[in-house]
């Protein structure tokens, strides 16, 4: 990331923002006093009475005005509300647009994945983000935009669905109002239209949202999985060009829309404006300063927002599209056309009108996070609003069939393959990964030194302690540059290649971390997606049936069905320790294969070195007594694997005793020295960085172990 860039644009931010800063008090103040006149522009008023249907409101408004005669109620009052409740047709409509919303995937002219940003439909074919997401042609020639990219509460991800940009066919931009304007191809490589998304039309008329107003974003923090903030407070000003408001948004939300609670497109979202302590320093969310590192951009605490005003779009665009090619007017043109209907965009996006569960969700619940400090409701939502799986044709396929319902405890897994496995797509995928990855060489290692090699290129070789963990724990987090599901990462990754191990000859097998036991790939993917077979089975029960309706109970079912499996896959950082959350879930460099039993066996118990008198129980896959587990095999892949961890996300465990604490911390720096990486370790480590862009140093550069101070991945929990 342009680290100046960004300064700049934050710093007009601040500036804007603190100009106005008693000017937004006083207008809040005027709002709850019902001094509608000394705040917003009569016209602006006007046009959002219109747009809410307030027909003889506005008749009696519109001749007030006129004649200067006063009126015997609020605008404001009637248009902004003090209800706590909204109709539940905010959701509904509100999860018809975010299909529209994506991931903005940033890459350079060698494919490499430079960031990420938001971005959402405004046509038929035209996309819009922020100038400083896309700065110029050649940055979205090369980009791309991925829609459903969410994951609900059972881990289940949104099938994405990617498309490139053609800056060639329509491109506009304008770094003072920081938006770009750009075309999608209209269908992908998979026939798909991207008009089917929906979209949100350039509304040129100002008034979409007023002051004292909520608005709401749709945006993909930190290039993450999609949510929608839904802020207690409210718009506070609304300045030339730009609107202020506070919102939950992140690093990565750049691109996003800002829409006023009848979901329309009032601003795009473009900067923030930072906490700053008594010295004028910017602030991270721990009250420190902020060192000016792009890798700790993300770690900005943010006191308000600013987004730049759909109407000043518009009127840019106006003044110049006399000097547009023809066909690109009438692109242009299709952006300022209405929005079709809401029952129109469910019947095209969905395949019919928004009803019972059983009929169109296919994703999962709703999940809501609240924070009480920041006054901040949060909602990840599935926007995803039909059933996908065994509903429709497979490209290239035949038509799938549905997937029968059985309860849990049915749930066996059969002896062949059914006809819906064979033609489920990823499992399909799945299969062609495994096919190309085995043309490829195991490991080139020439290749490997030389990305190892440019990898550190910058980092200082003399630091040691603090300062090395520090600096490892940066280039690890920013270079961490795709993150997956924990579902795609294991299926589509992990068995086809990171887990892989040469054998005799070229043959190649996964074997189970704990045990070394080995086995077939082809034979792992079609028991697990066996059990992905069931478990969307069992999602669509969920939503069908009353008595089953409690998401603990899911969670139990869908852990019984993987434990009826032989083989699974094993965090060697435990999910309960941080809570199942991404990106830790989904991190390819600690998860590893596994016999269930194995698994089962470890449980969540922290790692130990027994002494020969110490009484335990032995199996094939270690041994174990109370909160101590002891691996019969993999001891120097999963210390290094957890040190990793331990750099990448610092006080991510350690909290309680049942997890891993810092007196366990010699055991994993032990079994590191005493097992040292193999060309198995290389190989996954070579995989991993071209997969997610990191690498595990402790596998590069073993002997960083015996300096690098990891007792700051436990800072949190020291006393």
């Amino acid at each position: 990331m342009n680290v100046q860039r960004f300064l700049d644009q934050i710093q007009g931010a601040t500036d804007r923002h603190k100009a106005t800063a008693e000017e937004q008090k006083r207008n809040l103040n005027k709002v709850e006093a019902g001094k509608w006149r000394e705040v917003e522009d009569p016209a602006r008023i006007a046009h959002r009475m219109a747009s809410r249907g307030m027909k003889e409101a506005i008749g009696k408004f519109v001749r007030a005005i006129q004649t200067d005669q006063p009126i015997d109620f609020n605008p404001l009052e009637r248009i902004i509300g003090e209800k706590d409740l909204i109709p539940a047709t905010y959701l509904y409509q509100g999860a018809a647009v975010a299909r529209s919303v994506g991931r903005v995937v940033i890459r350079g002219v060698s494919g490499r994945i430079l960031g990420y940003g938001t971005g959402f439909m405004v046509s038929p074919c035209l996309l819009i983000t922020n100038n400083h997401v896309l700065t110029d042609r050649s940055a979205a020639r090369h980009s791309t935009i991925q829609f459903d990219f969410w994951e609900d509460p059972m881990g289940l991800q949104g099938q994405i669905e990617e498309y490139h940009l053609q800056p060639d066919r329509f491109f506009q931009t304008d770094r003072t109002l920081d938006f770009t304007l750009v075309a999608v191809e209209a269908a992908n490589r998979q026939g798909t239209q991207v008009a089917r998304r929906g979209w949100s039309p350039l509304i040129a008329e100002s008034g979409k949202s007023l002051i004292g107003e909520l608005v709401t974003i749709v945006q993909h923090p930190g290039g993450e999985f999609q949510q929608v903030a839904v802020p207690k407070d409210k718009i506070t000003a609304v300045n030339d060009n730009f609107l202020h408001y506070t919102a939950d948004t992140e690093r990565g939300s750049s691109g996003s829309g800002v829409f006023n609670k009848d979901w329309e497109l009032a601003a795009l979202h473009h900067a923030g404006v930072p906490a700053k302590d008594d010295q004028g320093r910017i602030q991270l969310v721990d009250d420190t300063p902020w060192n000016g590192s792009a890798a700790t951009i993300g770690q900005i605490k943010w006191c308000a927002n600013e987004g730049v005003r759909i109407s000043r779009i518009v009127a840019w665009l106006r003044n110049r599209e006399g000097g547009f090619a023809p066909a690109q007017r009438v692109l242009l043109g299709q952006a300022f056309d209405p929005r079709p209907a809401f029952d129109q965009i469910l019947a095209a996006t969905s395949g019919g009108r928004l009803g019972s569960p059983r009929e169109d969700v296919a994703g999962g619940p709703m999940t809501a996070r609240f924070d009480e400090e920041g006054g901040v409701a949060s909602w990840t939502i599935p926007v995803n609003l039909s059933v996908r799986v065994g509903t429709g044709a497979i490209p290239g396929g035949a038509p799938a069939q549905p997937v029968p319902v059985q309860p849990a405890a049915a749930a066996q897994p059969p002896a062949a393959l059914p006809g819906d496995m064979v033609q489920h797509p990823d499992y399909r995928e799945a299969v062609e990964a495994l096919a190309e990855y085995a043309d490829r060489p195991y490991l080139d290692e020439a290749e490997d030194d030389r990305d190892c090699y440019n990898y550190y290129i910058n980092l200082p070789w003399s630091l040691e302690g603090s300062n090395l963990y520090r600096q490892l724990h940066g280039l690890l987090t920013e270079t961490h540059n795709e993150t997956y599901s924990y579902r795609t990462a294991k299926l589509r990754y992990l068995y086809p290649w990171v887990d892989l191990v040469e054998t005799a000859g070229e043959a190649r097998e996964l074997r189970s971390i704990y045990s070394g036991k080995g086995f077939d790939p082809l034979e792992l993917l079609g028991l697990e997606y066996e059990i992905e077979i069931h478990r969307e089975a069992l999602l669509r029960e969920r939503f069908g049936a009353e008595a089953f309706v409690n998401d603990d109970m899911m969670l139990e079912a869908l852990e019984e069905l993987e434990a009826q499996a032989p083989y699974n896959c094993e965090h060697v950082v435990c999910q309960s320790w941080f809570g199942r959350r991404e990106p830790m879930r989904g991190d390819l460099h600690h998860l590893f294969t596994c016999e269930s039993g194995c698994n089962s066996f470890r449980s969540n118990i922290p790692y130990w070195q027994f002494a020969p008198e110490e009484e335990r129980v032995r199996t094939d896959c270690g041994e174990r007594v109370g909160d101590k587990f002891e691996p019969h095999a993999g001891k120097g892949a999963v210390a290094r694997a957890t040190l990793y961890f331990l750099l990448r996300y610092p006080g991510r465990v350690g909290e309680r005793s049942v997890e891993l604490t810092v007196d366990r911390l010699q055991t994993l720096l032990d079994w590191h020295a005493d097992f040292p990486p193999d060309r198995y370790e290389r190989h996954r480590n070579a995989a991993i960085f071209e997969i997610q862009g990191n690498r595990n140093p402790l596998i590069d550069y073993p002997d960083w172990a015996a300096t690098a101070d990891f007792r700051e991945g436990f800072a949190d929990f020291l006393a």
